[in-house]
């Protein structure tokens, strides 16, 4: 890791993501993962088709529109420019340009998922999170997120088409204190192999109480 702050490498990463979003956007698979629609069906379990759903880091589209086949409405949102273009063309009800760490988010929502997302928050930026979901979501609403599993907590650079990404990895134990510390319960809880590498990922459903 650089001597950089975690403001200046997550600026870095949406640099990276805005520049590259249609590369991304042909390499990223077209359906979830076997391990991703468990995360995501689980997400919507018992949810009525009417519930308010919000989706943080829409990127391509690809989850928010596995759950509209199901036949739930999504709210879908992204930070850079090039990603609220590609989720335009797919006619989504609603598209919006969210920062999740800065911006207000639509009030009152039943789920807050936000796949790989979180992987390039540090620390404090996922506490940050934490709290802003959970102010968010209405009682018993719950907030779906996916993020790289290890050992031990570790921040670190990786370089694809050409551009740099930084990605946080952390031991499910410190991540799910982090949330239990803001109010949530964890309800799910799985891991899975990631799609393009050989991570493992940490999926995670919270319940606010």
């Amino acid at each position: 890791m650089t001597n950089s702050s975690p403001d200046t490498r997550l600026a870095e990463t949406i640099r990276s993501y805005d520049a590259k979003a249609s590369e991304y956007a042909l390499t990223t698979p077209v359906l979830p993962s076997d391990g991703l629609k468990a995360w995501l069906d689980a997400s919507v379990s018992s949810l009525p088709k009417i519930a308010r759903i919000l989706e943080l880091g829409s990127g391509t589209g690809r989850d928010a529109l596995y759950l509209e086949s199901l036949g739930y409405e999504v709210v879908c949102s992204d930070i850079t420019p090039q990603f609220i273009q590609i989720l335009k063309t797919q006619n989504h009800k609603h598209v919006f340009t969210i920062d999740a760490l800065k911006d207000g988010y639509p009030l009152a929502q039943d789920l807050i998922f936000a796949d790989a997302l979180v992987v390039h928050f540090e620390k404090e930026q996922m506490l940050e999170f934490l709290k802003r979901t959970y102010k968010t979501l209405n009682h018993k609403g719950r907030l779906a997120i996916t993020t790289k599993f290890a050992q031990e907590y570790k921040v670190e650079a990786q370089n694809r088409l050409g551009s740099i990404r930084w990605f946080v990895s952390w031991p499910s134990h410190e991540l799910i204190d982090l949330a239990t510390s803001v109010g949530y319960k964890v309800v799910h809880e799985t891991t899975s192999p990631g799609v393009n590498s050989k991570s493992e990922w940490l999926n995670l459903i919270l319940e606010k109480i």
